[in-house]
């Protein structure tokens, strides 16, 4: 027969289990909320409507530190796991500090039944890479921007409007 001090030490051995689980899961999701949070407060979107050329986009860094090698494309809303790629469609500014702020960004312009959105790709304050598509999905990625984007190095600037 079972005694009752196997069942409280069992029961006892199980708490502290279920308390180490919670405890891991706890510290792993408030170091990933960490890691993201300069990310989260990055986007951009269109500021004119798209015509052939080129398209002001605003960026919006509501952080406290800037954001770095910062590029940014004009890509299909329809196919947003695409992002522009080279110098002839993308734009590219080493830092952007706090703030909003316009950059220009190459446009081929519409077409039938398209529409684009802007995407960034850029590197926070801790030095990890990150890449926001047009329909808002934030991504962090393993690799440098200019690498990403297929960008020459070294890379003309476009520099901010404002």
């Amino acid at each position: 027969m079972i005694s009752m001090n196997t069942i409280l030490d069992f029961l006892s051995s199980a708490g502290t289990i279920v308390a180490l689980i919670t405890l891991t899961v706890d510290v792993r999701e408030r170091y990933r909320n960490e890691q993201i949070s300069q990310a989260q407060n990055v986007a951009c979107w269109l500021t004119t409507n798209l015509n052939a050329g080129q398209q002001e986009v605003t960026i919006s860094n509501d952080n406290q530190v800037p954001i770095y090698e910062v590029s940014l494309s004009l890509d299909d809303l329809q196919s947003p796991d695409y992002h522009g790629e080279t110098e002839e469609w993308c734009s590219f500014v080493q830092s952007v500090p706090p703030g909003i702020h316009r950059i220009y960004v190459p446009s081929a312009g519409g077409g039938m039944c398209h529409r684009y959105g802007p995407s960034i790709t850029f590197k926070d304050a801790k030095g990890r890479y990150w890449h926001r598509n047009a329909i808002g999905k934030l991504t962090q990625i393993h690799e440098e921007t200019k690498k990403f984007r297929k960008l020459l190095s070294p890379t003309v600037e476009t520099g901010l409007i404002d």
